[in-house]
């Protein structure tokens, strides 16, 4: 999962650890419509490093095969740390700010980014030889936590 360095935001999986921890509502912007294929960063680095000495100029991309909604990600926190927290789903205002969610504020037109709000990512990983994914959604989210202690 890679994230835009220059975002104003935290990454939604370490906002959602972060709320599960301290047991605080979680304020989330999404219909459950959005899915995307989440990748664990070994996975990203491991299979960068198969690539390194290719000589075949090709562009990868890298997925898992499977696409996950903000709500199953949620579902996976719960089932690792055995509870629930508070969801709070506000309207959707928040999207009109998302310009402003970087530094410098980046226009971004509205067919734009309802493209991206309302977006389904997932990556057929068998298009690409040696292709290896060792970390599930779980694992991943149990070693992100792991770090974060």
């Amino acid at each position: 999962m890679g994230q835009n360095g220059l975002r104003r935001s935290p990454p939604l999986t370490q906002y959602l650890i972060k709320c599960f921890k301290t047991k605080t509502p979680a304020v989330i912007y999404s219909n459950n419509q959005a899915k995307r294929d989440y990748i664990y960063i070994k996975d990203v680095v491991t299979n960068t490093c198969l690539r390194m000495f290719d000589t075949d100029n090709n562009t990868y991309v890298l997925g898992t095969g499977h696409s996950y909604s903000v709500f199953d990600i949620i579902k996976t926190l719960e089932n690792i740390f055995g509870y629930s927290i508070d969801i709070l789903t506000p309207t959707q205002t928040f999207w009109s700010k998302y310009p402003k969610l970087f530094e410098p504020p980046k226009p971004i037109q509205n067919h734009v980014l309802n493209h991206e709000i309302y977006k389904n990512c997932i990556i057929d990983h068998n298009l690409i030889s040696n292709h290896r994914i060792e970390w599930s959604l779980e694992s991943g989210l149990k070693d992100m936590i792991s770090q974060m202690n």
